[in-house]
């Protein structure tokens, strides 16, 4: 599964979509991927040691690249909410549903191409996230 999408301070061009077309459910699925991929112990969580293990490799293995406003290391400890030490699908999702809900200005699950437009203006101004929210990609074909 290939996904583009660009949070606050990362916006394509104007003729580019940020979230058209998107189901609010995409996200979700693409965390629980993201997570396994990252989940080197197979425990359903990301340690801060398989974090930074996947953001210092030069092939990190994902199916999407990762980018984010913070280091790394910083974006972690900001995803993750309880303070455990351990991401979950749950925590990763958070920045990326907490944008996708401003985009999705009838909130009914999908961002279609007109509030992809109107979320370009009301969104990227008013999501000055907590959370360094990732932006996806799809990743460079090896």
């Amino acid at each position: 599964m290939l996904l583009v999408l660009a949070l606050a301070s990362a916006v394509p061009p104007a003729e580019e979509p940020i979230m058209a077309r998107m189901a609010r459910t995409d996200l979700v699925e693409v965390s629980e991927i993201m997570i396994a991929g990252m989940d080197g112990d197979h425990d359903g969580r990301v340690s801060r040691a398989e974090w930074r293990r996947v953001m210092t490799s030069p092939a990190r293995g994902l199916p999407i690249r990762m980018s984010f406003d913070a280091s790394p290391e910083e974006a972690f400890l900001d995803m993750d909410r309880n303070a455990d030490g351990l991401l979950s699908a749950e925590e990763f999702a958070r920045p990326m549903l907490a944008s996708f809900d401003c985009f999705d200005a009838d909130h009914d699950g999908l961002v279609q191409p007109a509030e992809d437009a109107a979320g370009r203006i009301r969104c990227t101004a008013s999501l000055t996230p907590q959370t360094p929210a990732p932006t996806l990609a799809p990743a460079p074909a090896p």
